[in-house]
């Protein structure tokens, strides 16, 4: 991780330079309203709402999320790849980002307006879940008076809570005046806790709900701009 901190150090102060070169425009407030699509996978919708002062490089979003309904086949599920074929999800969570443009105008145009805008960011994200799944437990029969352990298939619910940081970069593209896209980088640090109702033979794992550790992520959105 050490070379990717210092990476950011010194994009950071390079995007810093650059700020303060920049003229400050007058300039109404912006707003960003996006869509980020991926989380279509994990049966989800996140929305975002960014915020950006006249004339200032800072921008300010938070992100409400909501999952719910059936995941088939989540073992081949880009986003999920779990250790089960099916999952039933209800969950939700949100996000706070700030983000640091190169530019302090959103908009496309000339020189004061570039078509592009680059912009380091850093979130902190909560999520909490609850997946309902089949799983395999050792189940207590009595047959005949003894007590005996058969390992079987019985419906297994989990509550999940994730939290995380994420610090990247990005790159925001305008075509006209109010349509973006936005693909972006990332370093991100993840810790979920789980709380089975019963203790199975395989625990459950994924690569999304129950995601943990450091690792990299790659960023989609778009959406509009209004004034």
């Amino acid at each position: 991780m050490k070379p990717l901190i210092s990476l950011f150090i010194i994009t950071l102060c390079l995007s810093a330079s650059v700020c303060r070169a920049a003229d400050q425009d007058s300039l109404s407030a912006k707003y960003i309203i996006a869509l980020h699509p991926f989380t279509i996978f994990a049966n989800g919708i996140k929305f975002e709402v960014e915020r950006r002062q006249p004339g200032s490089h800072l921008s300010f979003a938070i992100s409400p999320e909501l999952y719910f309904g059936t995941i088939e086949n989540a073992k081949n599920n880009i986003l999920i790849n779990a250790n089960r074929d099916s999952i039933e999800v209800f969950g939700y969570g949100g996000s706070f980002t700030t983000r640091l443009y190169v530019n302090n105008n959103f908009k496309r145009g000339d020189t004061q307006n570039p078509i592009s805008n680059f912009y380091l960011f850093g979130s902190f994200e909560v999520r909490r879940f609850g997946l309902d799944y089949t799983g395999r437990t050792w189940v207590v029969e009595n047959e005949n008076g003894i007590e005996i352990y058969r390992l079987k298939n019985i419906p297994q619910h989990n509550d999940i809570t994730r939290i995380g940081v994420n610090f990247g970069f990005g790159n925001t593209i305008f075509f006209g005046d109010n349509f973006f896209i936005d693909a972006m980088l990332y370093a991100r640090i993840s810790k979920s806790f789980q709380n089975p109702n019963t203790i199975e033979n395989v625990p459950f794992t994924d690569s999304f709900f129950t995601q943990k550790g450091n690792s990299f992520g790659f960023g989609f959105r778009f959406g509009l701009l209004f004034d």
